[in-house]
């Protein structure tokens, strides 16, 4: 056990919680049973609320992957669904995890006590929050994403739309 107290403690390091937590959501494909797992670790002792926050910001990035690859040769407007979530919890991380410090003493005020079972309910808390304070921050910025959206991934030409369909072999 030596060795997984070991990692535990580096995924303290925001960044390298973040890359596991993404890493291990998209092969699990699920960010709700990492979630899941993240919780139980620390409701076990085995991870702090600093290693739960970055490994939560991570699944909200790994979460991304079944998303994307469910838009492999759909239509612009899923394939522009698929990289908003992208976008959207990209800029989420990238907008809390230089306040991932005061989002852990928040949550702590929010369901204080002590031990283990104490930081998995602020680790539950800081998610929740998480989400939360993207949502507020980023909705504003929702008329952007589309506008970008649209012009990174523009809709298809009638001739795109007949190649496709003649390529899948299906007139739908």
């Amino acid at each position: 056990q030596p060795w997984f107290t070991s990692i535990a403690a580096r995924m303290e390091n925001p960044l390298l919680g973040i890359l596991a937590g993404a890493v291990l959501t998209s092969l699990i494909m699920s960010s709700s049973a990492m979630m899941g797992i993240v919780i139980v670790l620390a409701s076990q002792g085995a991870i702090s609320l600093p290693a739960g926050i970055a490994l939560m910001m991570g699944a909200e990035l790994g979460t991304c992957t079944d998303t994307l690859i469910s838009t492999i040769g759909r239509s612009r407007p899923a394939v522009r669904a698929g990289v908003f979530q992208l976008m959207f919890n990209l800029a989420n991380v990238l907008l809390l995890v230089g306040f991932a410090p005061q989002l852990g003493r928040l949550a702590a005020m929010i369901s204080p006590g002590t031990g283990p079972a104490a930081v998995s309910h602020q680790i539950a808390n800081a998610h929740m929050m998480f989400n939360s304070v993207g949502v507020l921050a980023l909705i504003w910025f929702t008329p952007f994403f589309a506008r970008l959206l649209e012009r990174l991934i523009p809709d298809q030409t009638d001739e795109q739309t007949r190649a496709r369909i003649e390529n899948t072999g299906s007139g739908q």
